[in-house]
């Protein structure tokens, strides 16, 4: 019977949970959670079937994962200061052993491909999550972190009666006293079955909701996926949360206000999305926050080949140990 592992992690982010539940609603059941960032510490033990989704190589002292992992590699994103390290040769013998990658942004393909290695276009593992049930009535609007990676309001907390404004002037007045208020910031040190039991708490939110509003990534697509509108407001240059986000904004600063995130080009094509700068300034296109408009693209066709592909790759594992 084989053994199957799935993801857990040391951080601040809870969208990194989220993208587990994606993977978890395909393992027939969790033997062992491994730490993305410290592949080392799963080095020793028996074999493991995993999905490995996500956002790869933060840390690039464990990299290539331990070889009893056995991993389909789908809606994966390298971390853009890991170029050398996914590019070394341990790590691109391992990725030509495991592939086709499916790869959740082109960039990520281009350099994959690049590199000989087989490659495509998977889009986000988040996109085949399933409304947990589809025939509930929705309710409310939902903000979760709508301006969370923008440094002036991170560190100048005074102003967000500002960015209440700006939400006011962008909903044509309208007053927001009832609306739900969620964060994808959490205590790095929380464990793991707390984090997949508030990122499950938080889907719960999202799937019926009349309204979703935030600039998180992890929290729009799950959004797409079950078919609840939303409005994602894309971050300033260099906006996010850690050191790397402090010197992206200083360059932005220096350089100019403009997109930058390798991870939104494409994505946001798929939601309704308006430029934090422009809704600062004023000139962002108003957005009905009292009857929302659908969702402008069709997930199915995205989310289904995606979810084909997890369903193989388990069916595979679990047919091998019957042989």
């Amino acid at each position: 019977m084989p053994r199957y592992g799935l993801l857990t992690y040391e951080t601040a982010n809870l969208g990194d949970d989220v993208q587990s539940l994606a993977a978890r609603q395909y393992l027939p059941r969790v033997d062992e959670l491994v730490n993305r960032d410290a592949l080392g510490r799963s080095a020793e033990g028996d074999p493991l079937t995993m999905i490995m989704n996500g956002w790869w190589l933060q840390n690039h002292a464990d990299w290539p994962p331990p070889e009893r992992i056995s991993p389909l590699y789908v809606a994966f994103h390298a971390a853009k200061h890991a170029r050398k390290s996914l590019t070394s040769e341990a790590s691109l013998n391992h990725l030509r052993a495991h592939a086709p990658v499916g790869c959740r942004d082109q960039k990520t393909l281009e350099l994959l491909e690049g590199c000989g290695v087989e490659a495509y276009k998977s889009a986000c593992l988040t996109l085949t999550l399933r409304r947990p049930d589809p025939g509930a009535s929705r309710r409310g609007t939902v903000f979760c972190d709508p301006f969370g990676h923008d440094v002036k309001y991170r560190f100048h907390r005074k102003g967000e009666a500002k960015y209440e404004a700006w939400l006011k002037q962008l909903g044509r007045g309208r007053n927001f006293d009832d609306a739900t208020h969620l964060t994808n910031e959490i205590d790095p040190t929380m464990p793991a079955e707390r984090r997949y039991a508030l990122a499950e708490e938080h889907l719960a939110r999202f799937a019926n909701a009349e309204l979703v509003v935030t600039c998180r990534i992890h929290c729009a697509l799950p959004c797409l996926a079950f078919g609840t509108p939303v409005l994602f407001l894309i971050p300033r240059r260099g906006s996010d949360m850690f050191l790397g986000g402090l010197v992206g904004w200083l360059r932005w600063r220096l350089r100019g206000n403009a997109l930058s995130d390798k991870r939104f080009p494409g994505l946001v094509d798929l939601m309704h999305h308006r430029r934090l700068q422009d809704v600062e300034s004023g000139t962002a296109a108003p957005f009905d926050f009292d009857q929302p408009p659908a969702n402008p693209v069709p997930i199915e066709p995205i989310a289904g080949p995606l979810r084909e592909r997890c369903e193989a790759f388990i069916a595979a594992a679990e047919a091998s140990s019957e042989a």
